[in-house]
Order: structure tokens, then C-alpha cells, then sequence
């Protein structure tokens, strides 16, 4: 009787599980313990990797578009080489449009103000994300929004710079138009 005594008392001094909260249906407090204990394990890692990832994925979005049009101007290359080699004169009407054929989207101020209108939207859609997420995640994440803020900002700074340009082909140049 003196064992079942003691077990019991150990078991009084023994803090209380913690109550299963309503709403959460099949969930023990043991396992409900156990999830929270997870959800508050933080790797240093975990930013890091996150920020690799997303600037991997910019990267691959600049870069991607310049090595497919250093591919097609290879390939446009062999191709003259190829007929001039056998023997075949090429009508210049005919090489101009096959060389004016290989720029991609619009050239100078123009091209400015689209890709600025883009990465602006972009950067407008990555700190409405960060929103989002915060709502998620319980608390505020400021480097999702940061990025967004400067993703914004370029996209400012190419809307500003193609407006510039545009005035400036125009004969207009920002000190003329001032006075």
C-alpha cells in the first residue's frame, strides 16, 4: 500500500496536462503538446533559404531571357554562315529582316515603361503578399515586405528613367522643359 501511496503523491506534484481546447476534436493533450512544441522549433536556416531561393528565381528571370536571345543570334549566325558557305548570295532586304527579327520586345523609353509598369505591379504584388502571410504566420514579416518596397521602387525608378528618355527623344530634355 505504501508504493500506491507514494505514486500517487508523486503524481499530485506532477503539473496538469494541458486542456484540449474546443474545436480541436481526436486531438489528445499529449499530441496537442507535442504540435506545439514543433510549431516553435525555429531554424536559422530557414530565412536564409527562403531569401537564396527567391533571389535564385529573380535571377533566373533576368538571365533567361538574354541567354535565349544569345542562342537564337547563334543559330542565326550558322545559318548565314551556312548559305554563304554553299554558295548562296543573300538579298540584303531579306538578311535585314532576318536580323531585325531577332529583337525581342520594345527597344529604348518604350521598353522602360513596360518592364517599369511590370516590376512595379510586381513589387505592389509581393508586399500585398507579405500581408497575406502575416495573417498566416500570426506575426508581421518584414522582409517579404521590404523586398516588395524595392521590387516597387525599381519599378519606379525604369518608370521614372523610360519617362525621361521619352522626353528626351522628343528633343524635350527635364532642365528645358523646367524653365
Amino acid at each position: 500500500m505504501t508504493a500506491l501511496v507514494a505514486f500517487q503523491q508523486v503524481l499530485a506534484q506532477l503539473p496538469a496536462l494541458p486542456q484540449v481546447p474546443s474545436g480541436i476534436d481526436g486531438v489528445t493533450a499529449v499530441q496537442l503538446a507535442r504540435i506545439q512544441a514543433r510549431s516553435n522549433d525555429y531554424s536559422p536556416f530557414s530565412p536564409t533559404i527562403g531569401a537564396a531561393v527567391f533571389w535564385v528565381f529573380v535571377a533566373a528571370i533576368c538571365i533567361t531571357p538574354h541567354v535565349i536571345r544569345f542562342l537564337n543570334q547563334r543559330e542565326l549566325q550558322k545559318t548565314i554562315r551556312q548559305a554563304m558557305l554553299n554558295g548562296q548570295t543573300m538579298d540584303p532586304v531579306v538578311l535585314d529582316k532576318l536580323l531585325a527579327s531577332q529583337n525581342i520586345g520594345p527597344k529604348g523609353p518604350e521598353g522602360l515603361l513596360i518592364g517599369g509598369a511590370v516590376v512595379l505591379a510586381g513589387g505592389i504584388g509581393l508586399t500585398i503578399m507579405s500581408y497575406f502571410i502575416t495573417l498566416q504566420a500570426g506575426r508581421p514579416i518584414y522582409a517579404v515586405a521590404g523586398a516588395g518596397i524595392m521590387v516597387a521602387l525599381v519599378g519606379v525608378a525604369l518608370l521614372l528613367t523610360g519617362r525621361w528618355a521619352m522626353r528626351r527623344k522628343a528633343g524635350q530634355s527635364g532642365t528645358d522643359a523646367s524653365e
